[in-house]
């Protein structure tokens, strides 16, 4: 996919299609949405993870406070129990999402509510393939009761001796209920999750301007999802380019007045919707050079809080 514009292509994280209501149950659909949610969230954090260790402007800095202080502060899911945890392949927590008296300890001998070693099939699924989901058994604490937890687990890229996981009960019915599609879920969960891990960095290690937006730029390089069909943006209030990894000659650049196929300037009106609202959705298409074709695409766009950043996802509509 080739605009005039770049877009910051996020991690490929091979989504699979969600299917539709024919034939297939409420659970079945919010399970496959839930799983292409979790995989992509974790996959992308991973690469973003995985360039910001690569990324000497930023060795000044703890990395590992960094992951520390984004996990803590990301979340997903419309009840907010998707979370993060990130380890070492000898099983040594380095972060987790809300229990920091985790942090240091050592993992590989845990056992679930089941007596499973669920962190060594953690290990031997990234050993076999790199990434790979895992079932567990946990005490749901919404619930009170021993379910089963689905988990994905990723390893970092180039080469880094780490991992992320994240994953949700499998009982959760509550997906959808919005009336949001599986698209629409993806982007805005994989955004959101992003959005909150920027302010929880932002707010506790990274206070300039000028690195925050090298630490953005560093974790969307070569960063793709679903089937690399995804993209997304990071712009100021200004609607100057932050971030992108498709066409870096546009970062610096402002694309107030970028528009659409049918002529829409979509990000002056994105701008523009969320001088009300914080996040919302939107749907714009674009011309495909590549392949000689025009997309329709649908947009979700989140402000990182405290901060003049934006976050813009799009992928296609089918």
């Amino acid at each position: 996919m080739k605009f005039w514009f770049s877009v910051l292509i996020l991690s490929s994280l091979f989504l699979t299609a969600c299917p539709d209501d024919n034939g297939t149950t409420p659970a079945e659909i919010n399970t496959d949405c839930e799983r292409d949610i979790v995989k992509n969230t974790v996959q992308f954090t991973a690469n973003g993870f995985s360039n910001i260790l690569s990324y000497s402007e930023l060795d000044e800095f703890d990395k590992e406070e960094i992951f520390r202080a984004y996990v803590s502060n990301s979340r997903f899911f419309e009840d907010s129990s998707g979370y993060f945890y990130v380890e070492t392949l000898d099983a040594v927590m380095v972060a987790h999402g809300f229990k920091d008296e985790l942090v240091g300890s050592s993992r590989i001998d845990v056992q679930d509510t089941k007596g499973n070693y669920y962190v060594r099939e953690m290990l031997d699924s990234i050993n076999k393939s790199g990434a790979g989901f895992v079932e567990f058994y946990f005490t749901n604490p919404a619930t009170g009761k021993d379910e089963i937890k689905t988990g994905f687990v990723s390893k970092f890229k180039n080469g880094w001796d780490y991992f992320i996981g994240s994953g949700f009960y499998n009982e959760r019915n509550s997906i959808g209920v919005s009336g949001l599609n599986c698209r629409q879920l993806l982007i805005q969960n994989l955004v959101h999750s992003v959005s909150g891990g920027f302010n929880g960095v932002f707010s506790n290690i990274l206070d300039s301007c000028d690195v925050r937006y090298k630490f953005i730029r560093a974790f969307f390089m070569v960063n793709q999802f679903d089937y690399e069909n995804g993209y997304v943006l990071a712009i100021n209030k200004e609607a100057v380019c932050i971030a992108n990894n498709y066409n870096l000659d546009i970062i610096g650049i402002n694309l107030n007045s970028a528009t659409d196929t049918n002529g829409k300037e979509y990000i002056k009106e994105i701008i523009e919707m969320l001088s009300s609202q914080n996040a919302g959705f939107a749907d714009y298409t674009l011309p495909d050079s590549e392949n000689q074709t025009v997309l329709e695409y649908e947009f979700y766009f989140e402000k990182v809080p405290d901060t003049d950043i934006i976050l813009i996802a799009f992928i296609p509509k089918t």
